[in-house]
């Protein structure tokens, strides 16, 4: 709306209009809370994954390991046992 035309309405019409203004704020202002409550949600979840494939990655590594002490001792005199987590 140009500026000629908000200033050719009358006052209940500007009352209306700022009415209207002011629901679209308010719905605007609950979803962004709402998509900030996801986002908080999200990133947990993200953190909780990470944390899970960090704790794979270290179990794979100390299995790695074991592995190759096994494959660098003669046959029969490795120790087979599985580092724990």
């Amino acid at each position: 709306m140009t500026d000629r035309e908000v200033r050719r309405l009358g006052r209940r019409a500007l009352l209306e209009l700022l009415l209207v203004q002011t629901r679209r704020c308010t719905e605007l202002e609950e979803a962004l809370a709402r998509m900030q409550d996801r986002l908080v949600e999200a990133e947990e979840r993200s953190r909780r994954q990470q944390e899970w494939l960090d704790s794979r990655e270290r179990q794979l590594h100390a299995l790695r390991k074991t592995l190759d002490a096994c494959r660098s001792c003669p046959s029969g005199e490795a120790d087979r046992t599985v580092a724990p987590e």
